[in-house]
This record gives structure tokens, C-alpha cells and sequence, in this order.
């Protein structure tokens, strides 16, 4: 499959006790216990960096096209691949004491199952991870769902948000658009962005439809 995704990665290198936990008044925090989901490297002669170094180099990543890749570059500069955008995060974040066993991986991506790579490959190094985002990476869980996300970061621990949409590439660089494995249609990607963006439009500039009547609606996160 061709494609690369632009997507947007912020770094929440905060401790689990500088999230208010208000929400949860009574509730008592129990000394961490690594979860069975994370990597939970220790006490091996290996460092972890260099286990999680190793753990990504025996991904499946697609072969480079260093043409494909030149036009990708050139059309979003600064753009890197998964596995760099993966390296630099383990390894900066590594000389900063994140690691798999104190670590909470939260993300909002897209739901295309394009976006399942970088989240899957980044929970292997940090275990699985608490589910913020929905269509076009929105962090519809808000409020609530920061909150619960908040309460199960270890304690003295970080949280690592990856937050951001994504955007097709076809192999002759149409932006916008993306080639998926068994289907001839070439696609939209990100559909959802660009529905979201011509509604938008369509109330700046006139002629959409608007209702203020939610209890109607079946598509609320569109």
C-alpha cells in the first residue's frame, strides 16, 4: 500500500500527580503494578532503549521508495517515515525516564484502520493504549474521557499523547487521496477531515444545513 500519513505528535511528558483527580474524589491510588499489557523491560542486561531499538527493527515496514518518498517530502517538508518518527520518540523520551513500565500511551487517531501502525508499533514499546479519538483524530472522549485517562497514568509516572489526522498520498501525489489494498476506488483520506471541512464551509460561505435539534442526530462525532 502507498501511502503516508502527515499527522501531528504531542509529546505530554507530564507526572500522573499533575492531572487534578477531583473527579474521582474517594477513590485511593495503590502502589503501580506493571501492567501485563506493557513492555515492562527491567533488571536485564540490555538496556531499554536498545530492547525497544530492537523490537522496532523487526517491524514489517513497507520497502522504501526513495521516489515516493522524495515527492512526500516535498510536498510536506520535514516529513519522516513511521519508523524514524518512532525512533527519535523512543530514544528522546527514553533519556527522560519514559519507558514501557511507568508510561501511559494515550492516543487520538483517526479511526482508519490506516492509522493503527504508528499506534500499534508505539504500543509495543509502551503497552497498550487509552483510546481518546475518533474520526479525523478529534479527541471526542473531552472531558470526561481525559479525565479517566488522567487516573490511570502510574503513579510518579508520564503519560505520552499522540494526537493529530492523518492525510492520504496516491502514488502519482495527489493529496487528499489514497490507494487501499482491494479496492479500485481511490479513496479520500481523510474522508471524514474533508466532510468535516466542507461543512465548515458551507456555514461560513452559505447553503448548509443546520439544527440545533441533537437529540436527531445519528452521526454525532461527524
Amino acid at each position: 500500500m502507498l501511502l503516508r500519513s502527515a499527522a501531528l505528535l504531542l509529546v505530554c511528558a507530564s507526572s500522573a500527580l499533575a492531572f487534578s483527580t477531583t473527579a474521582f474524589v474517594g477513590s485511593s491510588r495503590k502502589a503501580f503494578v506493571p501492567s501485563p499489557t506493557a513492555l515492562n523491560i527491567v533488571g536485564d542486561a540490555v538496556g531499554t532503549l536498545e530492547k525497544i531499538k530492537q523490537i522496532l527493527s523487526t517491524e514489517d515496514y513497507p520497502p522504501e521508495n526513495e521516489a515516493f518518498d522524495a515527492m512526500v517530502k516535498g510536498t510536506f517538508p520535514g516529513a519522516m517515515s513511521n519508523k524514524e518518527l518512532e525512533m527519535k520518540v523512543v530514544e528522546i523520551l527514553a533519556a527522560r525516564g519514559f519507558e514501557g513500565k511507568n508510561t501511559l500511551l494515550a492516543t487520538s487517531l483517526c479511526c482508519d484502520e490506516l492509522a493503527r501502525t504508528l499506534e500499534d508499533d508505539l504500543g509495543k514499546c509502551f503497552g497498550k493504549n487509552f483510546f481518546l479519538g475518533g474520526l479525523a483524530g478529534f479527541p471526542f472522549a473531552g472531558n470526561t474521557g481525559f479525565g479517566a485517562m488522567s487516573a490511570h497514568i502510574p503513579d510518579d509516572g508520564y503519560c505520552l499523547i499522540v494526537q493529530g489526522p492523518h492525510v492520504g498520498i496516491t502514488q502519482d501525489g495527489v493529496v487528499g487521496c489514497v490507494e487501499r489494498e482491494g479496492i479500485a476506488l481511490v479513496d479520500k483520506c481523510c474522508g471524514s477531515a474533508i466532510a468535516a471541512s466542507n461543512y465548515l464551509q458551507g456555514i461560513t460561505e452559505g447553503g448548509a444545513t443546520i439544527t440545533t435539534k441533537i437529540q436527531t442526530f445519528s452521526d454525532f462525532q461527524q
